[in-house]
């Protein structure tokens, strides 16, 4: 189990050394489940509060672009309409 510590901090993996030191308590004997289990969940929970970051800042690029074409679209429409309408003609 110590290679897989050794892993962790060579690869600075923290999870790495945390499964290392649940292993090195399977091999006394305790009951691993329940750790296991709730390390994976910490896991999880980690991973996708990351992934919904990641989902907020790729929203929020993406406002100026989205207004920018909104803005675009209407002046498209609203431009020849106003030009008829106060009798402008090319």
């Amino acid at each position: 189990m110590g290679e897989l510590r050794d892993l962790g901090e060579e690869l600075q993996v923290a999870e790495l050394r945390n499964l290392a030191d649940i292993a090195a308590v399977a091999a006394d004997g305790a009951s691993v489940y329940n750790t296991l289990l709730a390390s994976a969940r910490t896991l999880r929970h980690a991973e996708l509060s990351d992934a919904r970051t990641e989902a907020n800042q790729v929203s929020e690029r993406m406002s100026r672009p989205l207004a920018l074409l909104v803005t675009g679209l209407t002046l498209f429409v609203l431009v020849p309409f106003m030009l008829r309408m106060f009798g402008i003609s090319s």
